[in-house]
């Protein structure tokens, strides 16, 4: 059953987020209304497309689960298996919702469990959009499951994939340019993880590899009161990609003082000419 819960301000200005496209921020917000007080909930993508998403019928199960797979690259969720089914789990859960005292855990999981999560439940899905009469998924094609759907255990240890090491060689260049600069400008080694693999990989998708290497180089040092604020992060540099690719490439910045400048002196100007024309 679906829960009421808490949304806060700082949701819709987290630079962390910036990297996630928008189907992914609202599908995190509402995975929170179906976890239990323990922060987690089903997690087979055709029941929770119907439960999220049940009028958006050009929002398939398979786009859903390539969602969730975005949301576990980017560390919000983890996916487990436990007992045979297919969970996801939020680590923050707890610390941002604040659940009615009644209110009881729905999924029996202990802790230590949790605690040593497998990721990513992986985003495969059957081709039917219908839900099961009794999940969970039946995951073919990863060689962590078996045709049961069940993690595979290998002497005696869980599977573990790393979702960030295809990632890592397609930022590999990006990044090394981002932390050669940084490390010049703040004097600090940047903290590379998941997210930042991520973010690096849509930035070389929405500028292309070369660009997004002089992009970032410039980003670093561009004297933006935010960016410097933030200490250029990278979720900031991709919310930005095209704006900061047109100052790179155009060779001027322009900062938002000067971008409320220039928008008072636009206004002036209409001002003027609409009492020039008689209209004030």
């Amino acid at each position: 059953m679906a829960r009421i819960r808490y949304i806060k301000p700082e949701f819709f200005e987290d630079v962390g987020l910036a990297g996630l496209s928008r189907e992914a921020r609202l599908l995190y917000v509402g995975l929170w209304c179906f976890m239990d007080r323990q922060g987690i909930c089903d997690g087979d993508p055709r029941l929770i497309k119907r439960n999220i998403f049940p009028y958006d019928d050009d929002l398939t199960a398979k786009r859903v689960a390539e969602l969730i797979q975005e949301l576990i690259d980017t560390g919000r969720i983890r996916g487990l298996i436990h007992e045979g089914k297919s969970y996801l789990y939020s680590p923050t859960f707890k610390k941002h919702q604040k659940c009615h005292p009644k209110e009881e855990a729905k999924f029996a999981i202990p802790e230590e469990t949790l605690l040593d999560t497998c990721q990513p439940v992986a985003s495969k899905c059957p081709t039917t959009d219908k839900p099961p009469a009794n999940p969970p998924l039946t995951l073919t094609g990863n060689s962590n499951f078996n045709s049961n759907g069940e993690l595979k255990v290998i002497r005696g240890h869980k599977p573990r994939l790393n979702p960030a090491a295809k990632t890592e060689s397609k930022s590999s260049g990006v990044w090394e340019a981002y932390r050669e600069e940084y490390l010049a400008r703040w004097k600090v080694d940047p903290k590379r993880n998941s997210r930042v693999n991520s973010q690096l990989c849509q930035l070389v998708d929405r500028l292309g590899a070369e660009d997004a290497v002089q992009v970032i180089r410039f980003y670093v040092h561009h004297p933006d009161a935010y960016y410097v604020k933030c200490r250029h992060p990278v979720g900031a540099c991709l919310l930005d990609a095209e704006k900061l690719y047109t100052e790179w490439k155009s060779k001027r910045v322009i900062t938002r003082v000067e971008a409320q400048a220039m928008e008072t002196v636009e206004y002036q100007r209409g001002q003027l000419e609409r009492i020039a024309a008689g209209e004030l």
